[in-house]
């Protein structure tokens, strides 16, 4: 993009210039004036050709924004959920600020996550609307997307997603969108090594995490032992692949867990306690009450490679950004991805993902380097509870 010419302060110049000087100022000011059309007309061009908007869209309709690309960078200035929302009458009515700088959206393009929901079509905003999120309310648009599939209750939490939809501005040619292939774990040969790669690391890290519980949890001990938990089995359960994700190597993310049964229902029964930083400060006295639970460390973590070049080399696949989580069969404090698409902006491939469990949700663009962490380049929030909603039969 091209920098803008700049006029300020040459007006505060001609006071105390000479009468003589005036005719050859104004002659550079006259030159000046019309070479700034020609300079900030491509920048000019150049975000309307980059601008859009990034919303996840739900089984029931609803849109909800969450990044906007202005041609620089992202942001996200729509409305976090909360205790008490109050939402506006019409489409016209919602604050010019909450769009990110751009003009209300009216359509956008859908690509569905579940390919028998259809291609890639066009819906409109009908207007705005709130919705239940987790124990919060949120703002959301109302959207003219309809499915043959159930649409589940408004109280499912995390609520099932239909798509990505993305709103370009006027005259703008997109970005690329993409699906974010599901591997098949059953059939691929880089399960294994990328398990047997990581064990250790994972040992370790879950041996640091159930020392800090067992110190916090007034008495409460892993029903398993360190030897024990060396021995059990670490299993890939899921594994996404962008292909050509970093220039020409593949990019890929897995989330595994290793299980461990219950041996004694009122042990059981005493999920692990969450360390004080990830509770606001709240002390959790709801674990006696919970039923018998098995216990579970949940893995997540990337791996960045030409697929051919890491099997050619197994010593080559060194995931990286590996998260730990020992929590309970209800995964509460772990991070469950659920992919809604690839965003490709000037031959970088971002992934637009959520990530929730039943305390939280939030929708992340994460930016896929070369460093040692995979960070999100924006992340909103869906929505989120400080206890597990009691659910009432009907």
């Amino acid at each position: 993009m091209r920098p803008r010419c700049s006029l300020a302060g040459v007006r505060f110049l001609l006071p105390i210039l000479p009468i003589l000087t005036i005719l050859p100022i104004l002659t550079i000011l006259i030159v000046l004036l019309t070479t700034v059309p020609s300079s900030t007309a491509p920048a000019a061009d150049d975000k309307a050709k980059d601008g859009f908007t990034l919303a996840v869209v739900r089984r029931d309709s609803i849109a909800r924004p969450f990044a906007t690309y202005d041609g620089k960078g992202w942001k996200n200035t729509w409305p976090e959920p909360g205790l008490k929302v109050t939402s506006p009458i019409a489409l016209a009515d919602v604050p010019k600020k909450w769009w990110s700088g751009r003009d209300p959206i009216a359509k956008w393009t859908l690509w569905p996550i579940d390919p028998a929901d259809g291609a890639s079509r066009t819906i409109e905003t009908v207007g705005p609307t709130i919705y239940p999120a987790h124990c919060e309310q949120a703002l959301g648009l109302k959207t003219t997307y309809s499915t043959q599939q159930e649409v589940p209750p408004p109280r499912v939490q995390p609520y099932p997603k239909a798509g990505l939809a993305v709103s370009v501005s006027a005259g703008a040619a997109g970005p690329a969108i993409e699906p974010i292939q599901i591997v098949d774990v059953a059939s691929s040969p880089l399960v294994t090594p990328i398990a047997r790669s990581i064990v250790d690391e994972v040992v370790d890290e879950e041996k640091r995490l159930v020392g800090i519980f067992t110190r916090a949890g007034e008495g409460w001990t892993h029903p398993y032992s360190h030897e024990e938990r060396k021995e059990t089995p670490l299993r890939i359960e899921a594994m996404y692949k962008v292909s050509k994700g970093l220039g020409d190597r593949d990019v890929f993310y897995f989330e595994a867990s290793k299980f461990y049964a219950i041996r004694d229902a009122e042990e059981a029964s005493k999920k692990p306690p969450v360390p004080k930083d990830a509770k606001d400060g709240k002390d959790d006295k709801e674990g006696k009450d919970k039923e018998a639970c098995d216990l579970v460390t949940f893995v997540s973590g990337w791996l960045i490679g030409r697929e051919d070049e890491l099997l050619k080399d197994k010593d080559s696949i060194v995931p990286k950004s590996i998260m730990v989580a020992v929590t309970s069969c209800n995964y509460e404090t772990a991070n469950i991805m659920l992919p809604l698409g690839v965003v490709r902006v000037k031959e970088k491939a971002y992934w637009a993902v959520q990530r929730s469990s039943w305390k939280h949700e939030y929708y992340s663009v994460l930016d896929i380097t070369d460093g040692d962490f995979i960070l999100p380049a924006m992340a909103a929030s869906g929505g989120s509870c400080r206890q597990r909603p009691r659910v009432v039969d009907e």
